[in-house]
């Protein structure tokens, strides 16, 4: 955790460094209980060897990483799934939880450079789209080379992703929800199929 987290340069507030370290925690108990649960219903070892990479893949082709949930189909394998993955409700938090509040500075070669039409400032031309849209000017009552940078903070980043800071809880509870599913799962697997007695 330590080399994860603090080396990187990730917030430094103990409630962000907690909250991170939870999730961490809970993700790993996570994928425990995934491979004790396959175990529990899998005949063989070669049976889970092919069925916990189906599985990984799945789940992190469907998390939102690779594919925003906004360039999803409406479809079975995107949104259904998109919707009921783990990694998802790992994710989302923590990205809200390292992005919340950060205030962005765009370097100078990040700005894109336009030119008002005369008699307007920056401000002026562009001020409603950017209340709109977000992001700032960085010279904005300037009436040419208006320097426009796309975010003004990490909530804009991760808006459009469904991402909120207010759910953060939200998505642990729902974590130790699979967790428990999980175990829960393995115990009546065990049980129904008796393959741990083999």
């Amino acid at each position: 955790f330590i080399l994860i987290y603090y080396l990187t340069g990730f917030n430094t507030d103990s409630n962000r460094a907690g909250f991170f370290w939870v999730m961490t925690f809970l993700l790993e108990m996570f994928a425990i209980s995934v491979g004790s649960m396959v175990a529990s219903f899998s005949k063989s070892a070669y049976f889970a060897s092919l069925f916990v990479p189906f599985l990984t893949i799945i789940l992190n082709l469907t998390c939102g990483i690779l594919s925003p949930p906004q360039s999803m189909s409406n479809t079975l394998y995107s949104k259904f799934l998109y919707n009921v993955n783990p990694i998802r409700f790992t994710i989302s938090p923590l990205i809200a939880n390292e992005l919340y509040d950060l205030k962005v500075q765009c370097a100078p070669k990040e700005f894109f450079h336009f030119n008002p039409p005369s008699q307007q400032t920056c401000a002026q031309w562009a001020g409603r789209y950017i209340a709109a849209a977000g992001g700032y000017l960085a010279n904005p009552n300037a009436t040419t080379d208006c320097m426009y940078c796309t975010y003004a903070d990490g909530q804009q980043y991760y808006a459009p992703f469904g991402i909120t800071w207010g759910e953060r809880g939200r998505d642990a509870g729902i974590l130790i929800a699979f967790v428990a599913f999980n175990c829960f799962a393995t115990i009546l697997f065990t049980k129904i199929f008796h393959f741990s007695n083999r």
